[in-house]
């Protein structure tokens, strides 16, 4: 895919991912499990990250590239099964990404946004932005994950 985008793009695509490959050297790749502790809106929380899995899907208009997570979060000595997913695609050019939040209760909406937030900071996500029942997020987002071997592999960036 990304292969596909330097062949047409030319140098300067070239040029990007080889700086990328050589951040993501030296950065090394980050294996699951792994345990952070994280600051959501004033509440301390301990995620530890289970399972990661990606892959490229093709839905009716666009190919997308799905991220899935299983993590435990912790708070307050309660632990939380969370599993999420995180879905990219492109469009015009750009990367966009979104992650849906759950509930039938704005309690419990707030409650899966503030565990969701919990797992993009685990994972080195640093902003985005919320809408009603979504969390947008950036091509940064799409960065920090490449960190993850799994995600990695999906795009065919690394052995």
């Amino acid at each position: 895919m990304l292969l596909k985008e330097v062949e047409v793009k030319g140098e300067k695509v070239r040029r990007r991912l080889e700086r990328h490959f050589s951040e993501w050297e030296k950065w090394g790749r980050v294996k699951q499990p792994f345990e952070k502790e994280v600051d959501v809106d004033g509440r301390l929380l301990k995620v530890r990250i289970e399972e990661v899995e990606a892959g490229v899907k093709q839905s009716k208009t666009r190919e997308h590239l799905v991220v899935k997570v299983r993590v435990k979060v912790e708070e307050d000595g309660r632990k939380t099964i969370v599993e999420k997913e995180a879905r990219f695609f492109k469009n015009g050019g750009r990367v966009y990404g979104y992650v849906n939040i759950h509930g039938n209760t704005e309690e419990e909406r707030k409650a899966d946004y503030i565990h969701t937030a919990a797992v993009l900071k685990a994972l080195g996500v640093e902003s985005w932005s919320r809408w009603e029942n979504q969390i947008r997020l950036t091509r940064g987002a799409l960065d920090a994950l490449m960190k993850l071997e799994p995600v990695c592999k999906a795009l065919e960036l690394c052995g």
